[in-house]
């Protein structure tokens, strides 16, 4: 409870930091949380983060929804066009 409470008061001062939020994603089996509502609070703190909207394209196309997660991997390689998994989620798209 306590390394939550402290991440979370990290959070509030940072709460467009990639790294805090790439560490909270790593807890969130710890703290009682599921990945994607972390995922979500994320793009909500963040909606220009392009490593989230790149995790967004690869929960999508990990569950079959390849159209969204198409949408989601070209949102984030107009902001970084160097992103792995959504280069990858276009390249099988134009199969």
């Amino acid at each position: 409870p306590e390394a939550k409470a402290r991440l979370d008061k990290v959070q509030e001062g940072a709460p467009k930091d990639h790294d805090v939020w790439a560490l909270r994603l790593q807890l969130a089996g710890a703290f009682g949380e599921a990945p994607l509502d972390v995922v979500k609070r994320w793009h909500a703190a963040d909606p220009d983060s392009a490593d989230c909207m790149d995790l967004l394209a690869d929960f999508h196309r990990s569950r079959g929804e390849f159209a969204e997660a198409a949408a989601w991997a070209e949102r984030a390689l107009a902001i970084n066009p160097r992103l792995f998994n959504s280069n990858m989620i276009l390249l099988q798209a134009e199969q």
